[in-house]
């Protein structure tokens, strides 16, 4: 099977959530014989890892996001326009919007949506940013429905495409690297991190609810220190979360330490007693997932996809609405018996390639 994939995230260029889940499940892919063409964005290519996906790079002059999706998307139709008649794709796929100034080929066209613009538009106080946004939901709508089928990544992802759009999709769930489900000399770690958070310093990921969650364990008495690893992407909002904290005399029960490898970050989560992601929306974060298969107890806000759907395989996951979410953390912290989550559960990239490929030749038999 050869396929065409347009998608403006993808490493070394970028190497956010969306980014890494594109390179693992094509990583996966190839290993299965698939050729790959992937248009993306960057001015080198990646590791050789990805020697076996064939990399069609475009270079912006730009260093604004909104203006390098864009220049993208533009110089992405060109080149799949060549390609397209150079070689003979199976299936053409974009990834969220990043396909919606394609033309229209005799190719089954298929977009993955990793989020949905629509359910975090509140989040953005900036009109600039509002505005970008509201094109976005612009690209979304007709990409959506221009594609002869639609992958998303969850539940809530799925069910936002359809309230919003009336288009129904398909749900391939996210998956988490076998590093995280390997066994290997733990050190006999106990556990002595608190609360652990982990991912970009940013309101999306509910990192503003700090100062709330430790007040709720102030009130009774015994505060736990809450240690947050990642990149402060918001500098104005943790500069916030610090003063707020100051100002109630918790500052030092919030520890911060920039991004580690993956290996750094399994004897984290082994380390810590309970992982909290209090996202104000989150399509399907593997965090919680990395934390499951190193035996941590999570609990996650009801804005998390996915969650729900593997609660039913697994202990250890605690949902809870945001505005109990610093209570839920305290009863779940305080329980006298913690349970075992099931790595078992979470799914490998082997599987998600496997539900990828038999939708793909579903599609290219009709075709």
């Amino acid at each position: 099977m050869r396929i065409l994939s347009i998608t403006h995230q993808f490493p070394p260029y970028h190497q956010g959530g969306r980014a890494k889940h594109i390179q693992n499940l094509f990583r996966a892919l190839t290993e299965k014989g698939v050729e790959i063409d992937i248009i993306t964005l960057g001015d080198f290519k990646g590791p050789d890892e990805d020697k076996d996906i064939n990399t069609h790079l475009v270079n912006s002059p730009f260093r604004v996001d909104a203006l390098n999706k864009f220049y993208f998307m533009y110089k992405a139709r060109g080149i799949a326009k060549k390609l397209v008649k150079q070689k003979n794709y199976d299936i053409i796929i974009g990834h969220s919007t990043d396909g919606a100034l394609l033309s229209k080929f005799d190719v089954p066209f298929v977009v993955k949506l990793h989020g949905f613009r629509a359910s975090w538009m509140h989040l953005h106080e900036n009109l600039t940013r509002r505005l970008y946004y509201e094109f976005e939901r612009y690209l979304e709508k007709r990409v959506v429905n221009r594609a002869d089928a639609v992958i998303a990544v969850s539940e809530l992802v799925k069910n936002d495409v359809e309230k919003y759009y009336g288009v129904k999709s398909e749900v391939h769930e996210n998956a988490i690297s076998e590093l995280f489900k390997e066994s290997f000399d733990s050190k006999n770690r106990g556990k002595d991190i608190d609360l652990l958070m982990v991912g970009a310093f940013v309101k999306r990921k509910g990192c503003h609810l700090i100062p709330g969650i430790l007040e709720r364990f102030a009130e009774m008495g015994s505060i736990p220190t809450i240690v947050h690893v990642g990149k402060i992407s918001d500098q104005k909002l943790y500069s916030q979360v610090r003063q707020e904290l100051e100002s109630k005399d918790l500052s030092e029960k919030l520890k911060s330490y920039d991004p580690v490898d993956r290996e750094k970050l399994c004897e984290f989560y082994e380390r810590a007693k309970l992982l909290i992601h209090p996202a104000v929306y989150d399509p399907f974060p593997k965090v919680p997932m990395e934390a499951l298969a190193r035996g941590t107890e999570v609990v996650v806000s009801d804005k998390t996809g996915g969650y729900e759907e593997l609660k039913e395989r697994t202990d250890g996951i605690h949902i809870s609405k945001l505005s109990d979410f610093p209570d839920k953390v305290y009863e779940v912290y305080n329980r006298k018996e913690s349970a075992k989550p099931d790595p078992k559960a979470i799914r490998s990239w082997d599987d998600v390639a496997d539900e990828t490929l038999k939708l793909f030749e579903k599609l290219s038999s009709h075709s």
